[in-house]
């Protein structure tokens, strides 16, 4: 009798969802958490990859505050047709940037730098910038609607780290950051 098993190995990976992080409020300091993200979206884009879905649920911390970034399943490479067809919605709507909504095939990477302002908001305030019942609603505010600015929540919040989450926010992918190193040396650059 020929019995094939087939079976997949994936790493262990011992933290919990930045999602979980948020919640439990358990990040002891979010700009060097933040800074991690930004570190694994830098050797993400350097590799020339767009990542899609960005949102806390794909973002591991780990015990010693290392991330890693996980669920590649909507990953695409830059400069390279994809099989998404235009149109087509691909992706967690909530963390999505107006353009991938509009047509997720023609997007760039100003797009992953988008969904990353949504999740620095959400680590800075414990909400996300917009809310809704329906996802419509939902999806027309991310498109039309100017974020609340994060200081309205919570005072503590450096000017420094909301106006990086507003121009993040920006519906307008050419009044975002340009690429993921501008961001960072924007965000390390504290007065």
């Amino acid at each position: 009798l020929n019995v094939r098993h087939v079976f997949l190995v994936m790493e262990y990976i011992d933290g919990i969802t930045l999602r979980l992080a948020i919640q439990s409020k358990s990040i002891t300091t979010k700009e060097e958490t933040f800074r991690n993200i930004l570190s694994g979206i830098k050797a993400l884009h350097g590799s020339k990859i767009l990542h899609r879905d960005l949102k806390p649920e794909n973002i591991m911390v780990l015990s010693n505050g290392d991330i890693k970034i996980l669920d590649y399943g909507l990953s695409k490479m830059l400069d390279y047709t994809s099989i998404t067809s235009t149109g087509n919605i691909l992706g967690t709507f909530a963390y999505m940037s107006p353009e991938q909504i509009t047509d997720s095939k023609h997007i760039d990477a100003r797009s992953d730098l988008y969904s990353l302002g949504m999740i620095f908001y959400e680590m800075l305030t414990s909400r996300r910038p917009f809310s809704a019942l329906l996802v419509p609603e939902f999806i027309d505010k991310i498109k039309n609607e100017t974020p609340t600015p994060p200081r309205k929540w919570d005072r503590t919040i450096s000017n420094h780290h909301e106006n990086i989450v507003l121009k993040l926010l920006e519906k307008e992918p050419y009044k975002r950051f340009s690429t993921i190193d501008e961001l960072i040396n924007e965000f390390n650059n504290v007065s």
